[in-house]
């Protein structure tokens, strides 16, 4: 029997849990549901629950490290117990090491076993953005942090992180983009009567929701009655610094900003929304842009890597300009054409139909094969 061994840094049942964790969580049920591949993901315990459980399917072995820098330091004496264990039991074992911030560098201690890196985005943008580095500086270094994987089969989520990964000098770069997160729907809802404007996001500073903010400023100066509704769950020390802003600001009218709010409450607020938006530096995919286009409401994103596929995917806006005056701009412009904001988000459900799990992790399972015949 065939066993892929995921390791990564966070549980898709940790508070900390973003697409990522949904990307590796949604694959895994796929893969154990339709092709009978057995699913371990080894992860650290942070503010889970420790101990060896199975959630729809995908067994979850959580180690005692509360924090994901202490699990980077055990997880080498944790995978090659399990990976002992495997082989002595007769299985075919494929370890997947999870890139997000920093490798797992499982070539250096994983001899007898082949190996994956699957890297959901890079990081030398958001870097060169929160340290106020120069990108040259913050992509050099990460190119020398993922060298020892060259020679891996590597899976990402998007054309863009596939582009730089090339770029760094990984010849096996395979994409695999993720599904839709929710259940589309048949029609486009109906929607609120004033403005909605929606961003689902995690509260970290690479995000930019200072930008929304701004733009808000901006926007209730031409249309008073719009509502602006930020929905995520993250750092709450950047969620205090947004809050400070929108009081500064005198915003408590037009902006809300919402925290780990429950999933049908979310779903709710986005399918009443006029317009979903994004104004992240780098995304590897992005999620939330699917999940606003199952609701019918199109996206609005800066034009950087990641959001470039997936919103010209599923037929949302790109804007070029990454500043909130020109977003704020924007806005304005779509609010006031409400009919072809509606026929944009028919074409945006019908196109996210077409992104499924199912998909995803048929590509997953074709490239594994490849790997096995290689040998």
């Amino acid at each position: 029997m065939l066993t892929l061994v995921f390791v990564k840094s966070i549980p898709v049942n940790s508070c900390s849990a973003g697409g990522a964790e949904v990307y590796v969580h949604e694959v895994g049920r796929e893969l154990t549901e339709r092709y009978c591949i057995d699913v371990i993901v080894v992860s650290s315990s942070e503010s889970a629950r420790a101990g060896t459980y199975t959630i729809d399917g995908v067994k979850y072995v959580l180690s005692r490290a509360s924090s994901r820098y202490t699990f980077l330091l055990i997880a080498p004496y944790i995978l090659r117990k399990l990976v002992r264990k495997l082989l002595d039991e007769g299985r075919e074992v494929i370890v997947v090491d999870e890139y997000t911030t920093y490798p797992f560098m499982t070539t250096k201690y994983l001899k007898n076993v082949p190996i994956m890196l699957l890297v959901h985005q890079l990081s030398y943008a958001v870097v060169s953005y929160q340290y106020k580095l120069p990108v040259e500086i913050a992509w050099s270094g990460e190119a020398i942090l993922l060298r020892p994987y060259l020679s891996t089969t590597c899976i990402t989520v998007s054309p863009s992180v596939a582009m730089d990964l090339h770029d760094m000098g990984f010849k096996r770069v395979q994409i695999a983009e993720p599904g839709t997160p929710v259940e589309p729907l048949s029609d486009v809802p109906e929607k609120a009567d004033y403005p909605l404007i929606t961003c689902v996001s995690r509260y970290v500073p690479y995000k930019r929701l200072e930008h929304i903010v701004y733009a808000a400023y901006i926007v209730k100066k031409y249309v008073p009655k719009f509502r602006v509704v930020v929905i995520g769950r993250g750092s709450c020390r950047y969620l205090v610094k947004l809050m400070n802003l929108v009081r500064e600001l005198n915003l408590g009218k037009y902006v809300k900003l919402l925290y780990n709010v429950p999933l049908r409450q979310k779903l709710e607020i986005l399918r009443k929304s006029w317009l979903h938006v994004v104004t992240s530096v780098y995304e590897g995919f992005n999620l939330a842009v699917l999940e606003a286009a199952a609701c019918g409401t199109p996206t609005l994103a800066y034009a950087v890597r990641g959001l470039i596929d997936s919103v010209t995917y599923i037929g949302g806006y790109l804007l070029s300009d990454q500043n909130y005056e020109k977003l704020a701009s924007a806005i304005c412009s779509l609010i006031n054409s409400p009919d072809d904001l509606f026929k944009r988000a028919e074409l945006c459900l019908g196109r996210v139909k077409c992104l499924t799990w199912e998909r995803t992790a048929e590509k997953l399972r074709n490239i594994i094969r490849n790997i096995l015949v290689e040998g």
